[in-house]
């Protein structure tokens, strides 16, 4: 199926569900077929690579077996942006990187704002009601920014910071002078919160 001749055999006529089952089982088959990739990548000389196939791991066999090694790694890495990568991962992870904890923690003092950001979003991921991490996640918010307009990252703490704002006052500023200059559809994405905690709900 992975050869794309059974595109040919759609239709207009061909109902939703059974198209829907062909493309699944296509990307079943592409994903099975990139694991041995991903698991090679993960011993890759290159560390953002290897935090990227830890990624990919996860996100194909579940669990952080085999990928919270790889970013704990990285998390001792000299160059920035490589340690900001790993911690973002663990906070794709959420439960799956519990093991990663301390080391996250640890990773709240970093030098890097962006890596205490990250490090602690994936704290908030892991337990949302960790006060402390959130104050955390909040304060390198408000130093740091939020990630690249484009990146599904800034989506992912735009909602973060907004379950966060319904019982947190900082949280609510910060989450209102990030959106000032965001793109009409976050802002309306968020309003109705903003609007709720305003009113006291």
């Amino acid at each position: 199926m992975a050869d794309g001749k059974w595109i040919n055999d759609l239709t207009e006529a061909t109902p939703v569900a059974d198209a829907a089952r062909r493309v699944l089982a296509v990307r079943l088959e592409v994903v099975r077929d990139a694991l041995p990739l991903a698991r090679k990548a993960l011993k890759d000389a290159d560390p953002s690579l290897r935090c990227l196939a830890a990624q990919a791991v996860w996100r194909i066999e579940g669990g952080g077996k085999n990928a919270v090694p790889v970013l704990l790694d990285a998390l001792k890495d000299q160059e920035d942006h490589v340690r900001a990568e790993a911690t973002f991962n663990f906070g794709l992870m959420g439960n799956d990187a519990k093991g990663a904890a301390d080391a996250l923690r640890a990773a709240l003092k970093d030098p890097y704002v962006k890596v205490r950001r990250d490090a602690a979003y994936a704290l908030v991921q892991m337990d949302p009601k960790d006060r402390e991490s959130a104050a955390a996640f909040v304060k390198a918010l408000r130093q740091a920014g939020l990630p690249s307009a484009f990146a599904v990252s800034r989506v992912a703490m735009l909602r973060t910071l907004g379950g966060l704002a319904a019982d947190d006052e900082e949280a609510a500023a910060v989450l209102r002078d990030l959106l000032a200059g965001e793109p009409h559809r976050y802002w309306a994405a968020l309003d109705a919160v903003l609007k709720k905690i305003d009113a006291g709900q």
